[in-house]
């Protein structure tokens, strides 16, 4: 064969194995560069649908909250038509028991407008029904029963005794939190709700998918001063708070419009009390409004070694502590 031909050839087949490299490389460029834009398109749905995601969790919540206003507005005032149909009846009866309860609503007769007196109707109608029960236990163990007494009194009694300064008593407990306006010892004007420490606690079992006792350790440690991480467990438990505190504006406007007497400072008490957070985040609520945690031991003698715990136990203790100091008095 002529030489010439072959090297011709060879040159050939050289040429097209550099085209087709080149074509190889126009097209994995080319695939590339498309495979870059999809993966680009795929992160920018999904930030999109996070988006999307976070705007209607924030949606729904806010309607949650807004329905719940509602209802809690709606079942107050159906209570306070039924207390007015029933207190006068109520009054009558308790007028002529000679217990304690009776003599409590005609004290306080004395010191309050007609509105206070359905609350105070509204916390004996449910205490009435226990009563005959707690009597009924007391024989039943042998034990004499000497009195009975509404827990907002106890309070009163122990942190607002011998003090002129209008206060509102806040005490959170467990399964309800009581809201009293307390001044000198007396108690002036008192409402509760339902919402309390266990619906916090629910909240947190809920939301973050944990049972209750794992919920309430993290309540206790954490608070609802939250930030950060922590920020999440605060967002749970603010709303129901919230609701408690809307009880607790509704009290300080009705007392000082009927009593036309400035609320000076909000006094937290019960296991409630002890939430990280509490008093800064009410105090606030409240337009800044002077907010403490209970301390009924500054009004008793103690061994000094119980100080250190003294803080935490104290809001707990108030009722108890304003119980025994009736006896004593």
């Amino acid at each position: 064969m002529d030489t010439g031909l072959v090297i011709t050839l060879i040159t050939i087949l050289i040429i097209l194995s550099f085209f087709l490299s080149f074509i190889s490389l126009v097209l994995l460029t080319y695939l590339f560069t498309n495979l870059r834009k999809i993966m680009k398109q795929q992160e920018e749905i999904i930030l999109l649908d996070n988006k999307i995601r976070h705007k209607v969790s924030k949606k729904i919540e806010k309607l949650a909250t807004e329905r719940l206003d509602e209802v809690i507005k709606q079942t107050t005032g159906k209570l306070e038509v039924e207390l007015k149909k029933h207190f006068s009846d109520l009054a009558d009866f308790t007028a002529y028991e000679s217990n304690e309860m009776g003599k409590f609503i005609i004290r306080q007769q004395e010191t309050m407008n007609k509105e206070s007196q359905y609350y105070v109707a509204n916390m004996h109608i449910k205490a009435e029904q226990q009563i005959e029960k707690y009597k009924g236990i007391f024989d039943a163990v042998g034990l004499n029963l000497k009195f009975l007494e509404v827990e907002t009194m106890s309070l009163a009694r122990m942190l607002t005794g011998g003090d002129k300064t209008t206060t509102i008593i806040v005490d959170i407990g467990a399964r309800s939190t009581a809201i009293g306006v307390a001044k000198d010892g007396v108690v002036k004007y008192n409402a509760q709700t339902d919402f309390a420490g266990s619906a916090l606690t629910q909240a947190v079992t809920r939301g973050l998918g944990i049972s209750a006792r794992r919920a309430e350790d993290l309540k206790r440690q954490r608070g609802i001063a939250g930030t950060g991480g922590e920020y999440q467990l605060s967002t749970l438990m603010l709303p129901y708070v919230d609701v408690i505190l809307n009880e607790v504006w509704r009290v300080r406007d009705t007392y000082e419009n009927n009593y036309h007497e400035h609320i000076e400072r909000v006094i937290l008490s019960g296991g409630g009390a002890n939430l990280l957070g509490i008093e800064k985040y009410v105090s606030s609520q409240m337009g800044n409004l002077p907010t403490i945690k209970a301390n009924p031991f500054d009004k008793v003698g103690y061994p000094p070694h119980f100080s250190p715990f003294l803080n935490e136990l104290g809001p707990p203790l108030a009722v108890a502590l304003g119980l025994s100091v009736k006896e004593l008095s």
